[in-house]
């Protein structure tokens, strides 16, 4: 809904909110950094980052097909399989085992 008048900049507009999902994605991958490097939150961001990226993209470009919903089981397909493969790929590093300070 807009208040007053048409937005200028219809792009902009229009990818605000892949825009902001992004910014999110990278709130997920910076918390990774604290949480002590859980790839399973790594993967979560990423999936996250690459879903929003293209909704920034079919938002902001591609608005009438986007807001048709014609292609949303592309765009969960796109998130689910970006996901399965980051878990994938992040289950195959092999890390040093980790011991807790209790343990020794």
């Amino acid at each position: 809904m807009v208040c007053f008048g048409r937005p200028v900049d219809s792009f902009a507009y229009n990818a605000m909110g892949g825009v902001l999902g992004v910014v999110g994605s990278v709130g997920i991958m910076a918390a990774w950094l604290f949480a002590r490097r859980h790839y399973a939150i790594l993967s979560v961001g990423l999936a996250y980052f690459v879903d929003q990226s293209a909704k920034v993209i079919l938002e902001g470009i591609f608005t009438p097909i986007y807001a048709s919903g014609t292609i949303d089981i592309y765009i969960t397909a796109l998130q689910v399989t970006s996901w399965v493969g980051f878990m994938i790929y992040f289950a195959r590093i092999k890390e040093p085992a980790k011991v807790a300070a209790s343990d020794v």
